[in-house]
């Protein structure tokens, strides 16, 4: 179970990327619909990353 979770964090991260590589591109071609989408959908994610994923855990004192 530990290896399942380990693995699913790179993958997130990995998905961030593209969907940010995704948004830039859609920027710069001008596609400004899509990319705000892209952004949004990408922004939605790291939230939810950051709520369960992050080790916020360790600054607790």
């Amino acid at each position: 179970m530990d290896l399942i979770y380990r693995n699913r964090i790179p993958l997130t991260i990995s998905l961030l990327f593209l969907l940010s590589l995704a948004d830039m591109m859609c920027g710069f071609l001008s596609r400004k619909t899509i990319a705000h989408s892209f952004f949004a959908i990408s922004l939605i994610i790291s939230f939810y990353w950051f709520q369960h994923h992050a080790p916020i855990h360790y600054l607790d004192l």
